[in-house]
């Protein structure tokens, strides 16, 4: 793996070296990676579906500064490489951010510090894709990551497995993915039909955590889902409604900076406090790049008879 991250982001470095910047003046570009094929092609179809829903809202309420969005997408098809390639060429083609990639976030985060490039909406599930070093580490200075926090589950999920625990002792078994390697910080399992279609009755009572904004949906997010529904004929997903805050909180950094001047939106995304997503109150600041945190997740059981999550009241 960082052998493929060390070839994506040399060819990155030399795409980007060799090619000049082009933007329409009329409108800011706003790229986006995200794996839409493949296993997980679902995430990424999501991502990028929620990502055009927020352009389309922002351009329909008059732009931005007197400016118009427009999302340019690219299926990166979960490869390191491919991914590298692309942020190179969406740079060179004028974008003023680059959002992804859900598949090849460490590809995207790690371009992002050597170009100082913002880079936003679903990085990988955050954890230690933004945070190397771990929760208490420094944050990459350039992801403003609004994915599903591997190391919120973890510790929400942790908290709960210790109080339960007689001894006091917690044993995690993880895969050594960025994605199992932020659940050493607790226990993460997604809180989605995946799961109960494969476990079923024997699934019962399993633990795990969502987003509260899923579990308690507001207004707003209803309306979203709806005309989601409506737009896409399936179902919208987390992945999908964080793709969409993304991109609105970008409108509200530009509108408050009065530019798309990397350094000037990194200082934006830095000051934003309690902004109303959809999928909560969604704040950053140089030690937190990542919007998802553990006091947003709401820890859940499944319900075999039930065939659904319900919350944890113990």
């Amino acid at each position: 793996m960082r052998a493929l991250l060390k070839t994506a982001i040399s060819l990155a470095a030399m795409a980007a070296a060799m090619s000049p910047a082009a933007a329409d003046d009329s409108t800011y570009l706003i790229g986006l990676i995200a794996g839409t094929t493949g296993a997980y092609g679902s995430t990424g179809v999501a991502t990028v579906n929620g990502a055009q829903m927020a352009v389309d809202k922002v351009n329909a309420d008059g732009g931005v500064n007197g400016h118009k969005f427009k999302l340019e997408a690219h299926n990166d098809d979960a490869s390191p490489t491919l991914s590298g390639q692309l942020y190179a060429k969406l740079m060179s083609a004028g974008a003023i951010v680059i959002a992804g990639s859900p598949d090849t976030g460490p590809v995207t985060a790690q371009l992002a510090e050597r170009y100082k490039f913002p880079t936003i909406g679903v990085v990988d599930d955050g954890g230690l894709t933004v945070n190397p070093k771990g929760p208490e580490g420094p944050a990459n200075p350039w992801v403003f990551d609004f994915g599903l926090n591997t190391f919120a589950w973890g510790e929400k999920i942790g908290e709960y497995a210790l109080k339960h625990c007689e001894d006091g002792k917690l044993a995690v078994l993880h895969d050594p993915s960025t994605y199992g390697q932020g659940g050493l910080f607790g226990i993460e399992t997604n809180a989605d039909d995946t799961f109960s279609k494969l476990a079923g009755k024997l699934g019962d009572g399993m633990i795990s955590a969502m987003l509260t904004s899923d579990l308690h949906p507001s207004d707003e997010l209803k309306a979203f889902r709806e005309e989601y529904k409506k737009q896409f004929n399936v179902e919208a997903t987390p992945f999908a409604e964080t793709s969409y805050d993304s991109i609105m909180m970008l409108a509200h950094v530009i509108k408050q900076t009065k530019s798309t001047k990397p350094a000037d939106l990194q200082k934006g995304f830095n000051s934003v406090k309690d902004f109303p997503g959809l999928s909560g109150s969604l704040s950053f600041n140089k030690k937190s790049h990542i919007t998802i945190t553990a006091e947003q997740l709401t820890l859940v059981k499944y319900d075999a008879s039930k065939n659904a999550w319900v919350e944890v009241t113990d």
